[in-house]
């Protein structure tokens, strides 16, 4: 619409004008465009401009695995609206509900935290599995696939209990009976191994939780054929014991 209002001139021919943009069928579109042009936009596009600026702040945050209430997106949306001067402009509950039915945006428990660490060394972490995939996919050919190994842990509470739960509505606090407090913050740690022919290797390593980080004299480890025992006082693996 600028580039139309530019080229249409004091003096121009409309025919002109409809050959240079064929968009243009009619003389009352020229009124419209400059209007449009002076107001920066009609009231449809700059909706959509907010709209678009809101999508990329929101994911910006979350990728960055920031916080995200309703309350923020609704001062970013009346925030931007004026700068567009977007009169009558009412970042409502309505307008919410349809903005994040849209863009297939809701309200999610939290699952993991993470470090702010971990969120700035995320494009090096990138970066490094990356070179490492391609500097493995140039030596595993000269290997056969039986001494191709993959190795992963996997992290397990001693107990699973449900987050979620029906309860009724209004409740101050909704309580869960677990068998053990200790037992659903409490985890253990299994490293299986597996080749890329895919055979399950034997052993499996199983890194246990003692408070102390070691067992204890007193007590008998369980003893299998195919199994490696070890521990930790978080029930995780250190550098040493994968190392081990």
């Amino acid at each position: 619409m600028q580039m139309v209002v530019d080229f249409a001139r004091p003096g121009i021919a409309f025919t002109t004008i409809q050959h240079a943009f064929r968009q243009v069928t009619h003389p009352m579109q020229l009124k419209q465009f400059r209007e449009y042009v002076a107001n920066n936009g009609n009231r449809r596009q700059k909706l959509e401009y907010v709209e678009h600026f809101l999508l990329d702040r929101f994911r910006s945050a979350r990728n960055n695995n920031l916080p995200l209430h309703d309350l923020d997106v609704k001062r970013w949306a009346l925030s931007e609206a004026k700068t567009e001067n977007l009169d009558g402009f009412k970042a409502n509950s309505y307008w919410l509900l349809n903005l994040k039915k849209r863009n297939g945006i809701s309200s999610r428990k939290v699952t993991k935290f993470v470090s702010h660490r971990e969120v700035v060394d995320k494009s090096i972490i990138k970066q490094t599995t990356d070179g490492f995939v391609a500097e493995a996919i140039k030596h595993i050919p000269k290997y056969k696939l039986d001494f191709v190994l993959n190795t992963d842990q996997s992290g397990f509470n001693y107990e699973l209990p449900s987050n979620r739960t029906l309860s009724y509505e209004g409740e101050k606090a909704t309580y869960l009976s677990v068998k053990s407090l200790n037992a659903i913050s409490h985890s253990y740690t299994v490293m299986p191994i597996i080749s890329a022919a895919g055979q399950l290797l034997s052993p499996v390593f199983i890194c246990l939780q003692e408070p102390t980080g070691h067992f204890p004299i007193t007590r008998a480890v369980f003893s299998a054929s195919n199994v490696v025992t070890s521990c930790s006082a978080s029930g995780k693996l250190n550098k040493s014991l994968v190392e081990y």
